[in-house]
């Protein structure tokens, strides 16, 4: 009777073994890595739309709730409750102002009126919001950044002949309210969002 005798691996199949699986190491390790970039990219992604439907909410909201009602600025001139322009003039400056109704006193009412504003300045979007609509003197604006890495924010009047303007009010006019409001954000990435807001 024959009996068959046990060997062992030789240092060629070893050395063939820990090739092969060195190589499926290396490709295993690239398909993960590619999957967490892609994981990273995503999540990115998500996380910028969130922002920006939570700022466009925001930004609804305020015009939904204008008003018409003059305010003075912290110089004492009498200013529009809507109004815009592409430059910004000061530090304290928007390109859209807006005063809106304020948040409800908690008695079933409506709150005082109040004045917010945008703005894009320095690659950022930002909101701008006084402490009180009748701004006293050296009165300086709150300033919260609401997206960085902002290419373009550009906003568009419609007057009551339903053409577009690129600042408000139309030359000699106070206390008019615009029939509604565009908003068209340019990211750096290249996405372009572009709302419109029809105004009470």
């Amino acid at each position: 009777m024959r009996h068959q005798t046990q060997r062992g691996f030789t240092l060629l199949e070893l050395l063939v073994a820990l090739i092969v699986f060195a190589i499926m190491s290396v490709i295993a390790y690239g398909g993960l890595d590619r999957i967490m970039a892609v994981r990273a990219r995503l999540d990115a992604e998500n996380r910028k739309w969130r922002e920006l439907t939570l700022i466009l909410g925001r930004m609804e909201e305020d015009i939904s709730l204008a008003v018409n009602r003059p305010y003075r600025d912290t110089f004492g001139n009498v200013k529009d409750p809507v109004a815009g322009n592409p430059q910004l003039f000061n530090a304290d400056d928007a390109n859209l102002h807006i005063v809106r109704v304020g948040p409800a006193n908690g008695k079933g009412g409506t709150g005082e009126p109040m004045h917010v504003g945008y703005r894009l300045r320095e690659g950022r979007l930002e909101m701008v919001r006084w402490a009180m609509l009748d701004q006293p003197m050296r009165d300086t604006p709150q300033v919260d950044v609401l997206l960085p890495q902002v290419k373009g924010f550009d906003v568009g009047f419609m007057n009551d002949q339903g053409s577009w303007d690129a600042r408000w009010p139309p030359a000699g006019q106070q206390a008019v309210m615009p029939r509604a409001i565009r908003i068209v954000i340019t990211l750096n990435s290249g996405e372009v969002i572009d709302r419109l807001w029809a105004l009470p």
